[in-house]
């Protein structure tokens, strides 16, 4: 049930009509799943993440805002730019050796007041990732970007990476942040 909700959020955005209408629908599944349970079961439910409603037409795409960014970036084998990680809500770029403090000062520059640039070793020493493991931590690269609440900052390949969701999820906003837990007894 929790992949339609979310499924239909990035598609359609959390304050869309389809995206109450999946909710109303796991939720009537869900009722008619616990009357069928003994009287005295304990259930407890969750949500991971809440969502923000974004505009695809308006994401900035940093490749395309800044076309000398990609000279910045670090390259895997064939020479092609390691794929950005995170969604269009957390980009995490790996740079080359020495180009950190000029990626982040252009990438302020290209997303201004709709975002905000990082440093992540700031990040992870400021306990953000609280203690990231190896694998987490290649993962995190060299610079986040956290976009505005309903705002999104990606990185445009036809057929690699596109933007088109109308509700999405992992920056910081308290909507996005923001988790459901429910405790009842049958």
């Amino acid at each position: 049930m929790r992949e339609e909700i979310d499924a239909a959020g990035h598609s359609y955005g959390p304050s869309s009509r389809e995206f109450a209408a999946t909710a109303v629908r796991c939720l009537d599944a869900l009722q008619a799943g616990l009357a069928r349970l003994p009287e005295g079961t304990v259930g407890l439910l969750a949500a991971d993440h809440g969502q923000v409603d974004v505009d695809p037409a308006t994401t900035v795409f940093v490749n395309e805002a800044w076309p000398g960014l990609e000279a910045l970036l670090a390259c895997g084998r064939g020479g092609r730019v390691l794929a950005p990680a995170g969604s269009a809500r957390d980009l995490f770029l790996h740079c080359r050796p020495g180009a950190v403090d000029e990626v982040v000062a252009g990438l302020r520059r290209v997303v201004g007041e709709r975002g905000s640039v990082h440093r992540v070793d700031e990040l992870v020493a400021a306990g953000w990732f609280g203690d990231p493991g190896e694998r987490l931590r290649a993962r995190l690269a060299d610079v986040c970007v956290l976009p505005a609440p309903g705002e999104t900052v990606w990185w445009r390949e036809r057929g690699r990476f596109d933007m088109g969701f109308r509700g999405h999820h992992g920056g910081l906003s308290e909507d996005e942040a923001r988790t459901q837990v429910a405790a009842l007894v049958v």
